[in-house]
């Protein structure tokens, strides 16, 4: 009983984190595998803001788009999407890598975003298995990474 109600904590507790780990797949050479999730509070042309609430606890996320996102749309096509087209109050999820750099005598960690995944638009949850992650980025070099509690793992093979 008592490993049923630790497990469930466990459970609530995850459900409820703005950091994660992407799922394995096709990554640009420099992604590590850090996601965050959030709602869309801020959106000018190239920089995205997201807050996650829990509680009286606030994160905010800050990042950049590396390219205008590959969004598809309705009729089949694709066209680019900035983040100024990006629906405040959406809940995404930004797939994304930090660089360091000195700006302003400030040293600090700006972040990129590599992909971009809707998780719920107008209030509405997005089902998993509809969920998909548009890319943001333009190299065309791209490697599979599998990720793990310690961050991506790079095939031998893929350097």
């Amino acid at each position: 009983m008592k490993l049923a109600r630790t497990l469930v904590v466990l459970l609530t507790i995850s459900a409820f984190a703005q950091q994660g780990v992407a799922p394995n797949g096709y990554y640009p050479r420099e992604y590590m595998g850090s996601t965050f999730t959030g709602e869309v509070i801020d959106g000018p042309i190239d920089f995205l803001t997201l807050r996650y609430k829990h509680g009286n606890k606030e994160e905010i996320f800050s990042g950049r788009f590396e390219a205008p996102c590959d969004a598809p749309l309705k009729n089949g096509k694709r066209a680019p999407m900035l983040a100024a087209d990006v629906q405040l109050g959406a809940v995404v999820t930004a797939f994304y890598y930090g660089n360091r750099g000195k700006a302003n005598e400030k040293t600090g960690t700006t972040k990129t975003i590599v992909f971009l995944r809707f998780d719920a638009v107008n209030g509405k949850p997005i089902a998993d298995y509809k969920r998909v992650a548009v890319a943001c980025h333009h190299q065309r070099d791209t490697v599979f990474k599998a990720f793990g509690p310690e961050g991506a793992a790079t095939p031998e093979g893929a350097r």
